[in-house]
């Protein structure tokens, strides 16, 4: 690396990596203590960071997270207080990032620096590549056990990681794993010591950036297409349908039982 430009909004800190190569690779990493948890300022912030990048000619994104932990997933806590317009434009940033992730133009690596849960997990299956801190003990998807239904996406992104059946178990279990676990499904790409998680993300998208250009993009927007047709289901996605979940009583009485825990 030949150095880095750093700049804080909000709750996204944005480092810009230039690499002796010459390429840029931008880092976003969530800053929204205790856990990284996801509202709606942070996902406002992470959709703008990421639509930004593209624009501004950044050849790669490593998605982060500060205080040693990746991120909780939504802020369950904050969410349970919402009104049904809050909620409803929570979820309509839930979907506008996994699109902005999911459909992104450019390599985008996640540097699993610590515990990733829930949409936080969801997240990271969307990007290309993972490397995750060795010593994290929970990632996992784990919205069933909130008796939220699981989008196909969520699905499809975890099943070309691990195969159809392995991703039905680790859903309706809601398995959290450790880093070991995970990599031996295949779930981390790489497993890294905490301070070198992110560096070794930046190395990532140093290597396809130094790929000719067209094969690499040819070949990603390839081994990407059946994730991206699934999206489309996303993009048509009814809000309202997500609310009216979300309200139901058997949702709200397993949301409560999370969180009197």
């Amino acid at each position: 690396m030949t150095g880095l430009t750093h700049a804080r909004r909000g709750a996204v800190d944005t480092v810009d990596h230039r690499l002796y190569s010459n390429h840029r690779v931008r880092e976003l990493s969530f800053r929204r203590p205790p856990v990284n948890a996801f509202d709606a300022e942070l996902l406002t912030m992470l959709n703008d960071s990421i639509a930004g990048a593209e624009e501004s000619g950044i050849g790669a994104l490593v998605l982060s997270g500060r205080g040693g932990i990746f991120s909780a997933g939504l802020d369950l806590k904050a969410a349970a207080r919402l009104s049904h317009d809050d909620i409803a434009r929570t979820f309509a940033l839930l979907r506008d990032v996994t699109l902005a992730i999911g459909n992104s133009s450019i390599p985008i690596a996640c540097a699993v620096t610590g515990d990733c849960l829930g949409a936080g997990t969801i997240f990271s299956l969307l990007c290309d590549y993972r490397v995750m801190n060795r010593q994290a003990r929970r990632f996992g998807i784990t919205e069933v056990r909130g008796g939220m239904t699981i989008g196909r996406h969520v699905i499809h992104a975890l099943a070309r990681i691990v195969g159809e059946h392995r991703a039905q178990q680790l859903i309706l279990e809601a398995r959290v794993l450790d880093a070991q676990q995970a990599q031996d499904l295949g779930l981390a790409d790489e497993l890294a010591d905490p301070r070198f998680v992110v560096s070794r993300a930046v190395a990532w998208c140093d290597r396809m950036l130094k790929l000719p250009r067209r094969a690499m993009v040819g070949a990603r927007a390839s081994a990407r297409a059946g994730l991206h047709r699934v999206l489309l289901e996303v993009e048509a996605e009814q809000i309202d349908d997500r609310v009216r979940e979300w309200f139901d009583d058997d949702v709200q009485a397993s949301l409560h039982g999370l969180l009197v825990k």
